[in-house]
């Protein structure tokens, strides 16, 4: 691939990870200011349930906007690039 391939799509995960952050934050910031979050919340069975969820949301959306870059990471023996597997 040629550089200005790379750095587009650089520039294209840059954008995809600024994204994820902005809105995890305005979501969370927005729930504060709009809704009285009782004091509870904390011990509340859908409040676990609710993070399970959102936290998978965001693994997912990590490992697809990381994806490529974890693949380019590993060589065809298996093992991360520049290292040896010494049992093989």
């Amino acid at each position: 691939m040629n550089d200005s391939a790379d750095t587009t799509r650089n520039n294209g995960r840059l954008l995809a990870w600024t994204a994820l952050v902005g809105a995890s934050a305005l979501l969370i910031i927005g729930v504060k200011l709009i809704y009285d979050v009782p004091d509870d919340v904390r011990y509340r069975y859908s409040t676990v349930l609710f993070s399970v969820v959102v936290s998978a949301l965001q693994l997912a959306i990590v490992l697809k906007i990381a994806g490529p870059a974890i693949c380019a990471t590993h060589s065809r023996s298996g093992g991360p690039r520049g290292h040896t597997n010494a049992s093989r």
